[in-house]
């Protein structure tokens, strides 16, 4: 059985990080509703704004899951070799 755990690095650098799955099955999917589409856009737009032109690497937030993904590829990578 595989588990998934943080590598150690990452939870000294962002020690509030949180992980979580969810299993769905038998999902379908369908239109979205006008008014949830309408609050996603008002949402986005406000995001925008409290960024402005900063690039997205830099955002502290986002930051956690680049090194995330770095971690895990070089660590499929090790392990390939072993």
């Amino acid at each position: 059985m595989r588990i998934f755990q943080y590598h150690p690095e990452i939870l000294a650098r962002y020690p509030q990080i949180v992980g979580g799955a969810i299993l769905a099955q038998d999902v379908t999917n369908g239109p979205t509703p006008v008014a949830l589409q309408a609050l996603y856009q008002a949402e986005q737009e406000l995001v925008l704004q409290q960024i402005g032109s900063k690039p997205l690497s830099q955002l502290e937030s986002l930051a956690a899951g680049g090194v995330l993904f770095v971690v895990l590829r070089w660590t499929r990578r090790s392990t390939a070799r072993l």
